[in-house]
Order: structure tokens, then sequence, then C-alpha cells
């Protein structure tokens, strides 16, 4: 069928940014109970030899945060929520290098409370203008994710 649309691999992305100063961020969603996602990410990342530094890995499941972990030692990963904050973020893995939240839920004390376990922090998504005029000026916020132009 001509009408089939290729979509790039995992594998295609990381080869574009390899010798780049750019960084990859993958979000693991759900996955089919038959792929071990930890095994394939290893496969994928040795193959293209990209540094562990270029690729940040997050998830809402821990338990795949954690096979990953095993795996890949050296890999950033990244919590990602989107429930109302704990005041103390000090219950997450030590493994887990940054915290993705909600745009929603982020103000300066849960800003502070994130950067007090000395880890980054990224907020989501943006998704206009009012959003991003009622964060910006919240200090601590490493990365914004949006996806429109903003």
């Amino acid at each position: 069928n001509t009408d089939m649309i290729e979509y790039p691999l995992l594998s295609d992305a990381l080869n574009i940014i390899k010798d780049t100063d750019k960084t990859v961020l993958l979000d693991i969603k759900g996955i089919d109970k038959d792929i071990n996602v930890a095994l394939e990410l290893e496969k994928v990342i040795n193959n293209t030899l990209v540094d562990n530094d270029k690729i940040l890995i997050s998830s809402f499941n821990e338990s795949y945060l954690s096979e990953i972990h095993t795996i890949l030692p050296e890999q950033k990963l990244g919590y990602i929520t989107c429930n109302t904050p704990y005041k103390n973020f000090n219950f997450i893995p030590k493994y887990i290098s940054f915290l993705s939240l909600d745009c929603n839920i982020v103000n300066q004390n849960v800003v502070t409370n994130v950067k007090n376990t000395k880890r980054e922090l990224f907020v989501w998504t943006i998704k206009n203008k009012d959003n991003l005029d009622r964060i910006k000026h919240i200090n601590g916020i490493d990365y914004f994710i949006s996806d429109v132009a903003l």
C-alpha cells in the first residue's frame, strides 16, 4: 500500500543526535507486556553508541523505570506525575534523576520541595500562553515541555 506512513525508529532519532549537542527525552507510556522495554532500550542505545547523557528517559510507571535502571544503571531517569504533589519528594527512589510535573500542580512551594531533593525539574505540558505566564516566574524550573510554539 503506497499510503503507508513510515515512522522513524528510535535508532534513527538517536543517530541524528549522536554527534550533536542535542538531547532526547523519551517518555515511556503503556507497553506491550511481551516486550521487555529495558532490554530493547539497551539494544538500541548500545547499537547507536549514543552517550547516556544525551538520552533522558521518563515514565509514569515506576516499575518500568526500575527495570530500566537495573539494565542501564547509568541512564538518567525521570518520574512523571500529574497528581497533587506530596510535600516531601524524598519517597522517590535515589536512581531517579529528575521529576516531570504537570504544570497545573506546579507552584513555588512544590518547586522548592523538588529542588530540596537535588533533582532537576521538568514541567509539562505548556499548552498556551496562560500556562506559561502562570509558571514562568517560578524559580527552580529547569525545563518546560510544550507541544505548541509559544
